[in-house]
C-alpha cells in the first residue's frame, strides 16, 4: 500500500480506537506510515541515481524492514505502555502500537510472497512463521510505482466515507 493509503486508514483506526484522545489519534496516524520510513532513503537514492527503486537491498535495510513490519514488534511497543504512569505517554505508546499494527495488517493483505528472494518480510520477526498466505491481492505492480491500484482506491474511498460518518455522528 502507498503511504497515503496507510495515512487514511491510520486516521480512521485512530478515530475508532481513540474517539476522545487526539494524542492517540495522532500517534496512530504517525505510526501508520513509520514501518516504511526505513526504506525512504534507499528509495530516494535509487530514484536520484536513475535506478529501479529498492531493486537491491542491503542486509541492514532488510533487517530494518523486517523489524519495522513485525506484528511482534508493534505489539511490544504497546506493551511498553505499562511502564508509564503518565496517561499521555500510555496513550501515545498504545497509539503508536495500533498505527504500526494497522500498517502491517494492510501489508499482509496486499503483499504476496513475490518480493525479491532474501528481501521479503514475514511479519512475525523475530519469531519463525510467515503470514504471506493471507494476501487478498498484490499491490506491487512495479518497483517505485506510486500510483494507487484499483483495490487501494476503493479502500481509500470507503475509509474516507467511514471517517466522515464517524466525525459527523
Amino acid at each position: 500500500m502507498q503511504a497515503y493509503t496507510h495515512l487514511v486508514v491510520g486516521a480512521l483506526v485512530g478515530k475508532v480506537v481513540f474517539p476522545q484522545s487526539l494524542v492517540g489519534q495522532i500517534a496512530c496516524v504517525i505510526c501508520s506510515v513509520i514501518p516504511d520510513v526505513v526504506m525512504v532513503p534507499k528509495f530516494l537514492i535509487d530514484k536520484l541515481a536513475g535506478r529501479t527503486p529498492l531493486e537491491s537491498q542491503s542486509p541492514r535495510l532488510i533487517r530494518l524492514k523486517r523489524g519495522s513490519h513485525s506484528l511482534v514488534f508493534w505489539i511490544f511497543v504497546g506493551m511498553l505502555s505499562i511502564l508509564f504512569s503518565w496517561q499521555v505517554a500510555k496513550i501515545a505508546l498504545i497509539g503508536f502500537s495500533v498505527g504500526g499494527v494497522s500498517h502491517v495488517i494492510l501489508d499482509i493483505l496486499s503483499h504476496r510472497d513475490n518480493e525479491r528472494p532474501g528481501c521479503e518480510v514475514t511479519y512475525m520477526w523475530p519469531l519463525p512463521g510467515n503470514l504471506h498466505g493471507l494476501a487478498i491481492y498484490e499491490y506491487r505492480i512495479g518497483s517505485g510505482d506510486l500510483r494507487a491500484k484499483p483495490p487501494e482506491i476503493t479502500l481509500i474511498i470507503i475509509t474516507i466515507l467511514l471517517y466522515i460518518t464517524l466525525w459527523v455522528v
